[in-house]
């Protein structure tokens, strides 16, 4: 009996609990190259509470803020552990009864993003963020076909110069 259960817990452990998939971060276009996206929780889990969000860009920059309004006595607030981006740490800009971070102008590669929130809440706490995006200068050079438009426009219009007739003026 005893060495079945033992057989039973140790199968237990072997399987690992489905990992919780990352909420995708949708980011909008608002002109000139810009996307913004929000994010938050309205109600995370009470005690120790970790959110992964995920984001896809190209090359370019982002800026983003986080933050959370609440009153410990009244059993609403939450407090960041730890909020990153790509595992750099945001600012703490304030930190208590309002807590708010911010992370400005961080370099980004292309490919997928990965943004994790780390706290501690009470009931009914909640907290909300948002992420802009800017393509940086590697969204703007030209393709190959492109530059090859380019030169060869450039060589009809010097071939046109040098064939162009010479007008010989004349003084009387």
């Amino acid at each position: 009996m005893k060495l079945s259960f033992l057989a039973t817990a140790a199968a237990a452990s072997l399987v690992a609990a489905p990992a919780q998939a990352a909420t995708v971060i949708d980011l909008l276009p608002v002109g000139f190259g810009t996307f913004v996206g929000l994010f938050g929780n309205l109600d995370p889990a009470t005690g120790q509470f970790t959110d992964e969000y995920e984001f896809t860009v190209a090359d370019g920059s982002v800026i983003s803020t986080i933050g959370s309004a609440g009153v410990w006595f009244t059993g609403t607030a939450l407090q960041f552990t730890s909020v990153t981006l790509n595992g750099t740490p945001f600012d703490v800009i304030t930190d208590g009864a309002i807590d708010f971070r911010t992370l400005i102008d961080l370099p980004v590669t292309a490919g997928t993003q990965k943004l994790v929130v780390k706290g501690i809440a009470q009931a009914h706490a909640s907290y909300g963020g948002k992420v802009i995006y800017t393509k940086g200068p590697g969204a703007a050079v030209p393709e190959p076909e492109s530059w090859a438009l380019l030169i060869a426009g450039f060589g009809l219009v010097g071939g046109a110069l040098r064939s162009r007739r010479r007008v010989r003026v004349t003084y009387a």
